[in-house]
């Protein structure tokens, strides 16, 4: 299960020896709609991360977005707005989008990417 985007936070800069436990405690101890807690994949060097945080609260998470910052293990942190990237469907068979090949009423035949034409 997951909550919307809009409910999503990022923690950045988070040192490595804070373990994602250690700021689900913390953060237990400010918001009661806490849903998850996870370091981002990506963001991770040899002394920081990036946390994500999802709430089930809209209010909560406002709080956190508006301050822009958060105390952890006494060091400030910042916290941002989570910015999912956007999902683009294009259809395989008529190279438009909006919907995929499963769901496409526009052409009977696949349509080549490069030139338009039909696949031979």
């Amino acid at each position: 299960m997951r909550v919307t985007p809009q409910h999503t936070v990022i923690i950045k800069w988070v040192n490595n020896s804070f373990t994602d436990d250690d700021v689900r405690e913390e953060l237990n101890m400010k918001f009661e709609s806490l849903f998850s807690i996870e370091s981002m994949q990506g963001t991770m060097n040899e002394r920081n991360r990036h946390i994500k945080v999802e709430m089930f609260n809209k209010k909560e998470c406002n709080k956190l977005l508006n301050s822009g910052k958060v105390n952890l293990g006494g060091l400030m942190h910042s916290a941002d707005e989570f910015l999912p990237s956007p999902r683009i469907l294009i259809c395989n068979r008529c190279n438009l989008p909006g919907h995929t090949k499963k769901t496409c009423s526009n052409s009977d035949v696949d349509l080549c990417r490069r030139c338009g034409k039909p696949r031979t």
